[in-house]
């Protein structure tokens, strides 16, 4: 076959091209593994923090071993315990204002989750603090730093029996009018 010298030239140039197409596939998959490795990146990388301040109007000082804990969870589900995302816990918890950033995964915040954060302080087992109201974040709620304002929980001495209720209506005490 013979081959002019124009078409001589130019089959160098067409080479060029074939080559420039079979390097696609190397590109695509260059950037595939970029993509995964994106997504194995740690998850710090990959996650949000929600911060703020908690405090209390009551003007006394906290024991020393005293711990406060702020909880961010998903409360959309009606009658199901809600769902963990983050936690923070100081111990000790020092005074108020306690400072708190809470950790969470981006990923497990849904548009259709319902988030509050939740923040208690106990002695041990016992309840001193904690919130009472909903405050709604992530979702449309407040902007960070968040502020939760805590209320004492009334853990009073329990109160004394008056003992059991005589079986024989006859002696119940009587009402006077």
């Amino acid at each position: 076959m013979f081959r002019s010298r124009a078409h001589r030239e130019a089959a160098p140039a067409q080479g060029h091209a074939w080559s420039q197409l079979r390097s696609i596939p190397i590109a695509i998959t260059t950037a595939g593994a970029l993509a995964l490795a994106a997504l194995a990146l740690p998850v710090s990388a990959l996650a949000g923090n929600l911060t703020g301040t908690a405090a209390y109007r009551e003007q006394i000082a906290l024991p020393p071993d005293a711990a406060f804990e702020a909880v961010l969870i998903d409360v959309a589900i009606a009658d199901a315990p809600a769902r963990e995302l983050g936690r923070v816990r100081l111990q000790p918890a020092g005074q108020p204002p306690f400072r708190f950033s809470i950790p969470y995964r981006d990923g497990d915040v849904s548009p259709a989750g319902r988030y509050t954060v939740r923040a208690t302080v106990r002695l041990g087992e016992r309840l001193l603090f904690t919130t009472d109201t909903f405050t709604p974040v992530l979702s449309g709620g407040p902007r960070q730093p968040l502020t939760l304002d805590l209320v004492a929980v009334d853990v009073g001495p329990p109160k004394a029996s008056v003992g059991p209720m005589p079986s024989n209506p006859s002696v119940w005490p009587q009402h006077r009018r």
